[in-house]
């Protein structure tokens, strides 16, 4: 099996590069998703072994641009990093595993690969517990929320005004100032601060990301 192992920190970019290598051939490496792009179209690995808070672009947005290129990859995602959002998020994307760079050992990732290459989905505990939690809560976003919604949510969450964000995507200022209102009433949120503290607290936008 073929992999492109794409990680910014490098000693532990490193250290996954040598468990990979005895027994696949790591093909290539990258610290961002724009070198990740690059990589895996000139590579076509069978599998994509991705920490997801990499920079320009993140690495979800990474997997689900190669996922619809290359339909035979594979991507494993690794992070530290694990809300709601990114539950969701990387359930849309079509990923194949996810390992916690929290809470499982560094040993995990070598089982989740060959899972994947045996043909089998590798989800840590930690990935199932969150995904059960939003799926019992009658009142997730992502239940009450549309598509629209939720692509706007993040803007709403850097507390960026309804003119600010209509010049960034196609949509005049009454229309995302409509939607603004839609989401705080669908979420019961009375004042667009709360909306921001919101979007926060369940991971549409870090204010400190790492």
């Amino acid at each position: 099996m073929r992999i492109v192992v794409v990680e910014d920190q490098r000693l532990f970019r490193q250290l996954i590069v040598k468990m990979c290598s005895e027994r696949f051939q790591v093909v290539g490496e990258a610290e961002t998703g724009t070198d990740a792009l690059r990589i895996c179209r000139e590579q076509e690995p069978d599998l994509l072994l991705m920490d997801i808070q990499i920079p320009k672009p993140d690495g979800i947005t990474v997997a689900e641009t190669l996922l619809e290129e290359l339909p035979s990859l594979r991507v494993l995602a690794l992070s530290a990093k694990l809300d709601s959002v990114t539950v969701f998020r990387l359930l849309k994307s079509g990923v194949h595993g996810f390992v916690s760079k929290f809470s499982d050992q560094l040993d995990t990732v070598m089982i989740a690969v060959e899972a994947i290459y045996n043909g089998e989905p590798y989800f840590s505990d930690a990935f199932d517990q969150v995904k059960a939690e939003i799926k019992k809560d009658p009142l997730a976003y992502y239940k009450i929320l549309s598509n629209k919604e939720l692509e706007l949510l993040p803007l709403f969450s850097k507390g960026l005004d309804d003119s600010t964000v209509s010049g960034m995507i196609n949509l005049s200022a009454k229309t995302v100032r409509w939607h603004r209102r839609n989401i705080m009433k669908k979420l019961e949120i009375h004042a667009s601060t709360d909306l921001m503290r919101y979007g926060i607290t369940h991971g549409f936008w870090d204010p400190n990301p790492s």
